[in-house]
């Protein structure tokens, strides 16, 4: 185990968490008033859980990508001190990607105003809103990239009883 890999993803998948406190405290506001606990009792709790589930995702999630012959070979390179070519051309197409995807949905949401979830009691802060989507672009990636996508992969090898070829990938 890579365990500065470990760190580092577990390390980022916690200051994901903690980012997106503020906005779910003040998209849940009216059920918090109701909770006699203060509210940093609630947020510590709340990361150290999430905390403890993002370190046993990140565990098992590159023990099985491991297993199945996947890895981060960018940032395990990074950590190593390496130099990768071609990741500039990656994330320039991941960008653009997200930046496509993010118009489509904000013309989705302006198009279909009916589809959109309830009001909140009060508006969101925009810094509040940028900051949770760090849960969604590193916490979510976590625990359903690696931990259970790469965990299905390599359970399917298992069944398949081979190695991890295209289709178990795919499938």
């Amino acid at each position: 185990m890579n365990l500065r890999l470990f760190f580092t993803l577990w390390g980022a998948g916690t200051l994901a968490t903690a980012a997106v406190i503020p906005y779910a405290f003040q998209l849940q506001e009216s059920i918090l008033a109701k909770v006699p606990l203060p509210l940093t009792v609630v947020a510590a709790v709340s990361l150290a859980q999430t905390a403890a589930l993002v370190a046993v995702a990140v565990f098992v999630g590159l023990r099985a990508a491991r297993g199945v012959g996947l890895g981060a070979p960018y940032l395990e390179g990074w950590l190593a001190g390496e130099r990768r070519t071609g990741f500039g051309r990656t994330a320039a197409a991941a960008a653009g990607i997200g930046v496509a995807a993010g118009v489509a949905i904000a013309l989705a949401d302006l198009a279909f105003p009916a589809l959109r979830i309830g009001p909140t009691e009060a508006p969101i802060p925009l810094a509040y809103r940028l900051l949770a989507s760090l849960y969604g672009g590193i916490t979510e990636e976590l625990l359903l990239r690696l931990f259970f996508v790469s965990g299905l992969a390599w359970l399917l090898s298992r069944i398949a009883r081979r190695e991890a070829g295209a289709i178990v990938l795919w499938t």
